[in-house]
């Protein structure tokens, strides 16, 4: 169990934490943390915030230490978040939308380098506000707050639809990590469960949101310390948008995914517009490689 003044630190807005590079090896870096204001902490009250979760059994669900465990290893994951139900709606919507065999909608150049061929969907580009209900969850609410500090802001919804036979995502970051302030946060809501039968796992590095730009390489290469999450319906998971992530690619029907992306405040809308992948930076807005790294 973490302490309270453990809990007080780590749930801190990342924004009110300076950060102190040392060399550790010549592959990676490490990052050592300590409090901008050492007042503030000194004022801070320790209440943790509590809601039961979607099984009404009285599961206490105390976000302050939740979000100490996702600045610590970079992603948070919550099975039984949501109820069956609702994910079945979600699920039904999707499945109207993409049918049996969708087109890409990336370019052939993107879907060769980037080894990945997850279809997109933004639905309330679309004015389709069915997945909204799901955002607006105060329980999402409070624990994206928690994480992110007060004057966070929502991006856009995202399905993620994989058809059969998908190769799935190859290693990456969502943005830039060089500065450490400007990231997203990925809420990723599963609708149907994924697992080994399915594939689709999400593969992380724990951790690896401290470390820096992701190492250059094959896209699909197992990386020391990589595990595997396999959500269920109802599953909640977040992920830093620094964190070294993939997608392990699709032998059952489908994969389907909703992704919430949000970002601390003063951060810029378009700050997922480059990605990183082990063997090229990509920028969506331009269709265009801007940085070749093998």
């Amino acid at each position: 169990m973490l302490s309270c003044k453990l809990e007080q630190v780590c749930s801190l807005p990342h924004s009110q934490f300076k950060t102190t590079p040392f060399k550790n090896t010549p592959q990676t870096m490490a990052y050592h943390c300590r409090a901008s204001h050492t007042r503030m902490l000194e004022r801070l009250e320790y209440r943790p915030t509590q809601y039961n979760d979607k099984s009404g059994a009285g599961v206490v669900m105390n976000f302050q230490s939740m979000a100490a465990e996702f600045w610590q290893k970079g992603y948070l994951c919550c099975d039984n978040f949501f109820d069956d139900e609702l994910m079945d709606r979600c699920q039904k919507h999707i499945l109207d939308e993409f049918g049996d065999d969708p087109d890409f909608v990336h370019n052939e150049e993107f879907l060769e380098r980037s080894n990945t061929d997850v279809i997109p969907w933004f639905p309330q580009r679309d004015g389709v506000d069915a997945f909204d209900i799901v955002e607006q969850d105060s329980r999402l609410q409070a624990l994206t707050e928690a994480i992110l500090g007060g004057g966070w802001a929502s991006l856009y919804s995202m399905v993620m639809f994989s058809k059969q036979g998908s190769k799935g995502q190859s290693w990456h970051q969502d943005c830039p990590p060089e500065d450490i302030s400007r990231f997203n946060l990925n809420r990723l809501v599963y609708s149907m469960d994924i697992d080994a039968s399915i594939g689709g796992e999400t593969l992380v590095v724990p951790g690896s949101h401290r470390i820096g730009t992701i190492s250059a390489g094959d896209g699909d290469e197992v990386l020391a310390g990589e595990i595997a999450l396999s959500p269920k319906k109802g599953t909640l998971i977040m992920i830093h948008g620094h964190l070294w992530h993939r997608v392990k690619p699709v032998h059952g029907r489908y994969r389907a995914s909703i992704n919430y992306r949000c970002c601390p405040a003063n951060t810029p809308t378009d700050v997922t517009d480059i990605c990183v992948y082990r063997n090229m930076r990509y920028q969506f807005s331009t269709h265009s490689i801007v940085e070749e790294r093998l």
